[in-house]
């Protein structure tokens, strides 16, 4: 299991859903897929509503499309932990880089708390006796 994730992401659902629009595009396995009805949930979103809306399901891409999204400045970005939104430029990345083990790329608050963290992989060492 990997760190736990202590951000809350509000972001508008008109970027959400272009990007999902674009892995559709380049994903054929999209189509049986929970990311098939998160878009769908999307597009029958109302516009004229301006409370935010909690996603309704999670899907395995959506933590890269938050990431993506997030590093190029889009939505707010709260700590759970400390309780204050972070700043865009306050946010630390902290991303391993293939060493032994799980490895993780981190969006980190000022504080020290792991806001969002995607499994990148896992590596494995043998040792050469």
């Amino acid at each position: 299991m990997g760190p736990e994730n202590r951000g809350e992401f509000i972001l508008d659902a008109d970027d959400v859903e272009s990007r999902m629009k674009g892995i559709q595009q380049h994903v054929t396995n999209m189509e049986q897929s929970i990311e098939k009805t998160l878009l769908y949930w999307l597009s029958q979103r109302d516009n004229s509503l301006a409370e935010q809306t909690d996603m309704p399901i999670t899907a395995s891409r959506l933590e890269n499309i938050v990431n993506e999204l997030v590093q190029a400045g889009a939505g707010t970005v709260c700590c759970r932990q400390s309780g204050q939104e972070v700043q865009h430029e306050q946010l630390i990345l902290e991303d391993d880089d293939r060493k032994p083990g799980n490895n993780y790329d981190r969006l980190v608050c000022p504080h020290g708390h792991i806001l969002l963290a995607i499994d990148t992989g896992h590596f494995s060492v043998i040792p050469n006796y």
